[in-house]
């Protein structure tokens, strides 16, 4: 399946669509694409017109606190 990121619209008439394609769309403001860096990056098309990007941030859990600590993982 492999990883994707999403793209957010807070308002849908910041996108340039026609009237016809408006109508296609539901009420999500949510969409998944690969491409972009397929990285689990959030983007948001903000009110202001801007793009916001938050990155997918990973840290390394102690195996002291690892439900189990000796398993080698996925």
């Amino acid at each position: 399946m492999g990883m994707f990121d999403h793209f957010y619209v807070e308002d849908l008439g910041l996108l340039p669509l026609t009237d016809d394609e408006r109508a296609l769309l539901t009420t999500s403001t949510e969409w998944q694409t690969k491409s972009l860096d397929s990285v689990l990056t959030n983007v948001y098309l903000t009110p202001a017109k801007r793009l916001e990007e938050i990155k997918f941030d990973l840290e390394e859990v102690p195996k002291s606190e690892r439900p189990h600590p000796d398993d080698d993982g996925i």
